[in-house]
């Protein structure tokens, strides 16, 4: 994706040139349909002194989803910033100055806070310094939308009022998707790391709640196959709790990843074990087993987890025939893959924590 910038008005306009690899359709329900966006420049902004890391940072939130293979930036960016792109699994960055210096927030500068009017921002806002300044992104009216923006502008005139530094700046970078906003929303989210995602109280009382589950769920599929599973396993590791099962959790996420292992088998009763083994983002899925059906029910909510109700287990034999079971019945497993097992003893007798590698024969 080559993207291009020129300042126009009292506007920095956006202009993004797709290249044949760029995925401008990615999912059947959500799509790039504009080439072009602008936002307004305040008055108090001399847009020459815009940092070229700012632009490229604009650029990445605009057309994330549908880029593939390279994005080359308005202006060369700092080395700093292309080292931070470098979590980006599925295209490359650039041009990059060596030479220009990071941007970096002087002494005196106020935190700002994407506002959207709603609750949630609101009750950011209000655990935020007092010298946050809101930033409100006012985007145009289009014939035939049912988008209302009324609300939003009254919190923004009530926060000037209470003394904020309040900004509403017009911007259109929402139109040039269909549909409109969560989209990005929802892969940002996933990129973040959260283990759940759910439709906000405005999305699901919409004319359309199936249709924007059903982009959602698509969203995060496609988000989730370009996460850098093996950065985030080696970034994860020093952050490693100085725990037992903790370490066994990250073996088995790193054994799987040494294998090429599809699955992993665990059991728990207090749903710890397979939580653990989330935290770590392995690329192969979890399937866990309990004989809970509290955990069962919490474990629905974690990330990569696929929760079994089975009977309690008292002997490790047991929960090989199990892990068997299911890896072959549920994770269509076939003989002779190698799963990775997961069995927290401490759970069952206060013993030990153990990992196995199981080959499923014949």
């Amino acid at each position: 994706m080559k993207t291009s910038t020129q300042i126009k008005d009292g506007y920095i306009e956006f202009e993004f040139i797709p290249s044949k690899e760029d995925p401008v359709h990615p999912v059947e329900h959500y799509k790039l349909i504009g080439s072009k966006m602008k936002i307004k420049i305040p008055e108090d902004v001399n847009p020459e002194t815009i940092h070229p890391d700012h632009l490229a940072l604009i650029t990445i939130l605009a057309i994330h989803p549908f880029t593939r293979g390279e994005m080359i930036f308005p202006k060369a960016v700092s080395k700093r910033f292309f080292e931070a792109t470098q979590v980006v699994s599925r295209y490359k960055c650039s041009p990059v100055d060596e030479e220009l210096e990071a941007w970096n927030a002087s002494d005196n500068s106020s935190p700002g806070l994407a506002f959207s009017g709603g609750a949630d921002s609101t009750a950011a806002l209000a655990v935020m310094p007092a010298t946050t300044v809101p930033i409100f992104m006012d985007r145009p009216d289009k014939k035939g939308s049912l988008y209302d923006k009324s609300a939003a502008i009254e919190s923004c005139r009530q926060l000037k009022l209470l003394g904020f530094n309040m900004q509403v700046i017009e911007c259109d970078v929402e139109h040039i998707r269909d549909p409109v906003g969560f989209p990005t929303d929802v892969a940002n989210a996933i990129f973040d790391g959260t283990d759940a995602i759910m439709l906000s109280g405005e999305t699901s009382v919409g004319e359309h709640p199936i249709p924007a589950v059903r982009v959602m769920a698509e969203v995060a599929m496609v988000a989730e196959a370009d996460l850098p599973y093996e950065r985030i396993l080696a970034d994860r590791q020093e952050h490693q709790e100085d725990k037992v099962d903790d370490a066994i959790a990250y073996d088995a996420c790193h054994t799987a990843q040494q294998l090429g292992s599809k699955l992993i088998v665990a059991f728990t009763e207090s749903g710890g074990t397979a939580g653990r083994v989330s935290k770590y983002r392995p690329k192969a899925h979890i399937v866990a087993l309990t004989p809970n059906e509290d955990v069962l029910r919490k474990l629905v909510l974690r990330w990569g987890v696929t929760p079994y109700n089975v009977p309690s287990i008292t002997q490790i034999d047991g929960f090989f025939d199990l892990a068997a079971q299911y890896a072959k019945e549920e994770g269509g497993a076939e003989n002779g893959e190698s799963i990775v097992l997961v069995d927290l003893v401490a759970e069952m007798n206060s013993v030990t924590t153990d990992l196995w590698v199981s080959a499923l024969i014949p």
